[in-house]
């Protein structure tokens, strides 16, 4: 163990984040704790554990509360996302945030969501590609929509495609996961939604053209059902996980897909 969160001004839950190393050191965030907000941090760590600064302290407005997810390095800048907090929306709290912050901890935000066409709820890491930036929005039930998104390093947002309700729609809902990009396609999971309502496993343009909703929909039996993990490109297929759910006997799992 190189380090144990104390949950007061270190921070505390580093969630679903993993690591990213540049200049021989790890920088990551924690979704909660740090200075007197506890709202989440962005930190950094020395390989042997013995250098832990936290370099951000999350305010919840307007800056984002909650950065659940990981950072991307692109171009000796960091860009990450909060899954709640920011400027006001029309869910309490806020619908989530996009922000920049350089090694040494200056911290931008490049977009509040607002809960409407832009969608909210932001929950898993960016993907660089083609010098843009892209992910997805979790959305909450009933509430505000799913999306996927595009963002400029500059804080300009395209949104992609909106995901429709969970149940009878027959496309995705609820993404928790990041995207992969293959060969100018990207690719993810919605843990909701499709045609039995167990999730999907879904494809798109980096523009939001050609949008394929179900090049899987799980059922719930032999495939298992709710994937919240994203995808794995290796050797031209794509393999994930999904998360099953043990009380109702649906199977988690491990499979492939080719796109």
């Amino acid at each position: 163990m190189l380090y144990a969160f104390k949950g007061g001004a270190d921070g505390d839950y580093p969630s679903d984040a993993g690591l990213v190393l540049y200049n021989g050191l790890f920088y990551g965030t924690t979704a909660g704790s740090g200075g007197t907000s506890g709202d989440g941090t962005v930190f950094s760590i020395s390989p042997s554990g013995k250098h832990h600064v936290v370099l951000y302290n999350f305010k919840g407005s307007p800056d984002g509360n909650e950065p659940s997810a990981g950072l991307v390095l692109y171009n000796g800048t960091f860009y990450g996302t909060t899954y709640t907090g920011g400027a006001s929306c029309n869910i309490g709290g806020g619908c989530g945030t996009v922000f920049a912050i350089t090694p040494s901890g200056m911290e931008t935000v490049l977009h509040s969501f607002k809960g409407k066409s832009d969608g909210s709820g932001p929950q898993a890491a960016l993907i660089v590609y083609d010098g843009l930036l892209y992910g997805t929005n979790s959305g909450y039930p009933s509430v505000a929509p799913g999306t996927v998104f595009s963002i400029s390093t500059s804080g300009k947002l395209h949104t992609l495609h909106t995901f429709a309700p969970p149940y009878g729609s027959g496309d995705g809902a609820y993404p928790l996961a990041g995207l992969v990009a293959v060969k100018g396609t990207l690719y993810g999971t919605t843990a909701l939604g499709g045609a039995d309502a167990f999730g999907t496993v879904f494809s798109i343009g980096p523009t939001g053209k050609n949008y394929k909703c179900c090049l899987h929909s799980f059922t719930g039996y032999s495939d298992g059902g709710y994937p919240t993990a994203g995808l794995l490109l290796y050797k031209g297929t794509l393999f994930g996980t999904s998360n099953g759910q043990l009380n109702h006997n649906i199977p988690g799992t491990v499979y492939k897909l080719t796109p």
